[in-house]
């Protein structure tokens, strides 16, 4: 049966409505699904396609010199780019020449014509993202946002930047790089890699929101860490000695055409290290450059200057050993267990020669002979003194790479101890010394027995404020007794007066210390010396000087060492010594005479030298101070400053009949009258006063013996 038309309408109509009414309820069930069951799992979907974790890097702590000048610090350092579908087609074209040119300015890589076709390309094909530059210091990025366009603000101008990376500089360059040290690839070196735990501080990481390509913003987040940036530390090293010791070595190693070499000034009474430098010659371009820390991390043969531990161990094991008494040394080689030992050159030709003169000539033979003769039936006691000393064991510096010494025992090495290791051992071969471990022996000399740890960092501190100060670390309270000190002093200062440094003689200030020339073996020929390719004997030498300075109150020390000189001269006076007046003469002119004239001028003081009674008086008051006379007619004198009544004293002076006095200081004719009463025979030389003497104050009268004087001004 046909329906009229009239009713298939109303059938087509109805089967519309359901149609839709039915999407309607599907579409209302999937949005009540959508708010309930799947609600948190699209949502979750949404935040990680729309915000992120990013880390934020901790900023590392800064290096200081011992002033505060900056070594080492973190720079930010930003990926920035432009998002050219942000701005106005009217704010574009009306600034795109200028923001180029500003670019070009910034950013020569391009010129202003490159980057304005980079700005409308990457504007006409859609890119959200054009890159400017992928190290952008933050003072660029604030001067970009003054540019042209950029002005706009990041919504309206377009300019993006990434989360900061931190870049290591140097405003120094290269001065003291390989002590300072660096960051690279996660590889540490130097004080960032010994104090790394302090400098490195902890990263953060934060949720960012996307906004438009290239832009996200953070957001509050409950799982937000915020980054901590690390601490501060205020080093040992002295700008203004630092470069004064590079130049001073780079002038000798280039002078001398030495492959490297290495030099250290430390202070005396703290044990920091106010400057270390190394350096390697290139041989085609004769540039110097600092690429491995020889001072810390390489054990050397230290040769000659190590005499100076030897007449330690043997001065302190002999108390009664005066170092005016002479030993016989012949006049050729002499010869151990089949092995001949030479001097480089002959200081009398009958072989009669005092301990002083061993050590200040640098005679091999007498050192050898000395050792041997007093530890020869038991090598041990010598090698127990120089562990004694600590020179076997590491200075724990916390310097990455730090050098183990070593030094061989008669009986805990025996597979290594020959009938010769005792005579070689005593002048430097057959053991191994980094250079700094040969500075703090040398510096604990100069202050007066105490040896101190060397010491690289002063301070930490955290935005400005100390966190922790750095005491000085005693090692050895004495490495030796007083008068060995004094002993060891006083030939040191002989080195230069009458020794193998005579060329250092004549500053105003006196320098003492130990020259040493040591031949390096060749592992490669497996000798210390070789025929070349032309049939010539051939040898490399390391060559050194160590001391300090000023002589009397001595405030620095300073070890140079230079390798392999192939220049006029190989000898360490004519190579190391000169480097080492360099360095002395220009860190006492900048850092010690200025204080010293300033503590001059500011007190006046009296010096406890001996004087005539007749002459106490008029001294004391020639420079202006008061006294009380209790000297009771006594015919020598000394004075000394008596807190009590804020006076100086001039009081007797009262000899030991079988002690040599202390005579420095005295005009020549007192000196000369006094000795002679007491026995001696006097020769001297010179003009002015008492400046040395060669047998030391107290040790035991000889009566008839010579004693020399050495005169200067003072």
């Amino acid at each position: 049966m046909k329906r009229d038309p009239k009713t298939r309408c109303l059938i087509r109509t109805f089967l519309v409505y359901l149609a839709v009414l039915a999407v309607g309820v599907l579409i209302l069930v999937k949005a009540i699904m959508v708010q309930t069951k799947e609600g948190d799992e699209l949502r979750a979907l949404a935040d990680q396609v729309e915000t992120r974790f990013d880390t934020l890097q901790a900023s590392r702590g800064d290096i200081l010199a011992c002033d505060g000048s900056l070594l080492a610090t973190d720079v930010p350092i930003f990926e920035v780019g432009i998002d050219p579908q942000v701005i106005d087609d009217s704010v574009f074209n009306s600034g795109v020449d200028q923001l180029s040119k500003q670019l070009a300015g910034m950013f020569p890589k391009r010129s202003a014509e490159r980057w304005k076709t980079g700005l409308i390309e990457a504007r006409n094909n859609n890119k959200r993202y054009f890159l400017v530059d992928l190290n952008v210091t933050l003072g660029q990025y604030r001067e970009m946002e003054t540019f042209a366009i950029l002005n706009k603000g990041n919504l309206k101008g377009g300019l993006t930047k990434s989360q900061p990376k931190f870049k290591r500089i140097h405003p120094y360059g290269s001065l003291a790089s390989r002590t300072i040290g660096y960051v690279s690839d996660g590889k540490l070196v130097g004080l960032e890699s010994a104090y790394d735990s302090i400098l490195r501080g902890q990263d953060g990481h934060h949720r960012q929101r996307h906004l438009h390509h290239g832009v996200w913003i953070p957001m509050e987040d409950p799982n937000n860490i915020e980054a901590v940036d690390g601490n501060d530390i205020v080093s040992t090293l002295d700008i203004g000695i630092q470069d004064i010791a590079e130049r001073a070595l780079r002038h000798a190693i280039v002078e001398n055409k030495a492959e490297q070499g290495c030099a250290i000034v430390m202070e005396v009474a703290t044990g920091d290290v106010k400057a270390i430098t190394n350096l390697q010659r290139d041989k085609q371009t004769n540039r110097c450059q600092e690429l491995y820390n020889f001072a810390l991390g390489v054990g050397i043969e230290p040769g000659s200057t190590f005499k100076l531990a030897s007449m330690l161990v043997l001065l302190e094991n002999f108390p009664d050993l005066n170092i005016n008494s002479h030993i016989n040394i012949g006049s050729g080689p002499l010869v151990f267990s089949g092995k001949k030992m030479f001097d480089d050159h002959t200081i009398h030709s009958d072989g009669r020669v005092t301990i002083r003169e061993v050590f200040e000539q640098s005679s091999n033979k007498g050192t050898a002979k000395l050792i041997t003769d007093y530890f020869g039936a038991h090598p041990e006691r010598y090698v127990n003194s120089l562990y004694g000393m600590g020179l076997n064991v590491p200075l724990g510096t916390g310097m990455a790479g730090e050098a183990k010494p070593y030094i061989k025992h008669p009986i805990y090495d025996k597979n290594n101890w020959a009938k010769t290791s005792l005579p070689w051992m005593s002048i430097g071969y057959e053991l191994r010394l980094p250079p700094l471990q040969i500075l703090t022996l040398y510096n604990a000399v100069a202050n007066e027995g105490k040896m101190l740890k060397p010491q690289f960092i002063k301070e930490i501190r955290k935005e400005g404020i100390t966190l922790q100060t750095m005491e000085p670390v005693v090692l050895k309270e004495h490495i030796a007794s007083q008068k060995t000190i004094d002993s060891i002093q006083s030939m040191m200062e002989g080195v230069v007066l009458r020794g193998t440094a005579k060329m250092l003689r004549g500053t105003e200030y006196g320098i003492a210390g130990k020259t040493g020339t040591a031949q390096l073996y060749n592992v490669e020929k497996k000798a210390y010396k070789w025929v070349n390719a032309e049939g010539r004997l051939e040898r490399d030498y390391n060559v050194t000087f160590v001391g300090y300075f000023p002589a009397k109150n001595p405030v620095y020390s300073c070890i140079v060492v230079i390798s392999k000189a192939k220049g006029r001269f190989y000898s360490a006076g004519k190579v190391a010594a000169p480097a080492f007046k360099e360095i002395a003469d220009r860190v006492y002119a900048t850092k010690i005479k200025g204080m010293m004239d300033a503590e001059a001028n500011d007190v006046k003081k009296a010096d406890s030298t001996i004087r005539h009674q007749s002459e106490a008086a008029a001294y004391l008051a020639g420079i202006g101070l008061d006294y009380t006379d209790h000297s009771l007619g006594s015919e020598w004198t000394t004075t000394s400053f008596s807190k009590e009544d804020g006076k100086y004293v001039i009081s007797p002076m009262q000899f030991d009949s079988l002690r040599v006095p202390n005579v420095k200081g005295m005009n020549i004719t007192d000196a000369v009258y006094l000795l002679e009463n007491m026995g001696w025979n006097i020769a001297f030389e010179g003009y002015g006063k008492v400046m040395q003497q060669s047998v030391t104050p107290g040790d035991t009268l000889q009566p008839g013996r010579l004693i020399t004087l050495t005169l200067g001004k003072q």
